[in-house]
């Protein structure tokens, strides 16, 4: 493939797609495979009642701990009411990838599906908690999220925090190194309600079906 980047100083240049790199059966293929899913669906479609509805990813949290796992909650909303109705309902999800499991058995060696697992669920009520801690959120972006030195030191590698408006998106990467406490309470805060509301038998809302569309899929 002829390089289409100016290098200096360097006689020949190859540039190659990542995916040639390594293949099927290989821990670079399962951690891609894994982290796409755990990353999360681009969309989803749910069919109710002869009703569609198209749900966009308002907010998504993921947090790496080496060797041990990669955890991601999200927050979808309705794709015409992410601003002016989007907590009328919500579809909620986590995802966990447990790296020890796949690390410590060679998962890679008899299989390209790691050991992720992830639940999904639809939601009208209970969302009152949720609503106001992503208010807070907000709240914290307008104003300016800037980053500290860490006074104490943490397990996990890396955090991220993704918010999306109908405008736009804001995106802050928080290493192990700097730290904003209050950003870092609020996505604590916000994987509880996910979690809590998941848990519960008793919540959330049947549809006839869901279509789970990842990128490029």
């Amino acid at each position: 493939m002829k390089s289409i980047e100016q290098v200096k100083c360097v006689k020949e240049v190859n540039v190659r797609r990542a995916k040639r790199s390594f293949g099927p059966r290989t821990l670079p293929y399962l951690r891609a495979r894994a982290n796409e899913i755990v990353a999360g669906p681009e969309y989803l479609l749910t069919r109710h009642s002869d009703e569609e509805t198209i749900w966009e990813c308002a907010f998504k949290t993921i947090i790496q701990v080496p060797n041990r796992a990669v955890r991601a909650w999200s927050i979808f909303v309705p794709a015409n009411e992410r601003e002016e109705n989007g907590d009328a309902a919500m579809v909620l999800r986590t995802s966990c990838w447990r790296t020890d499991v796949d690390l410590r058995e060679q998962t890679w060696t008899t299989t390209d599906e790691p050991s992720v697992d992830s639940q999904l669920g639809v939601f009208r009520d209970g969302l009152s908690t949720i609503v106001r801690h992503l208010a807070e959120l907000d709240g914290l972006v307008y104003s300016g999220a800037g980053l500290d030195p860490r006074p104490i030191p943490v397990e996990w590698e890396e955090l991220s925090l993704e918010r999306l408006f109908a405008g736009g998106a804001w995106r802050l990467t928080i290493g192990p190194d700097v730290s904003n406490q209050m950003l870092e309470k609020l996505a604590h805060s916000l994987s509880e309600d996910i979690e809590s509301l998941l848990a519960d038998p008793n919540t959330g809302m049947a549809v006839d079906s869901m279509d789970v569309v990842y990128p490029g899929t």
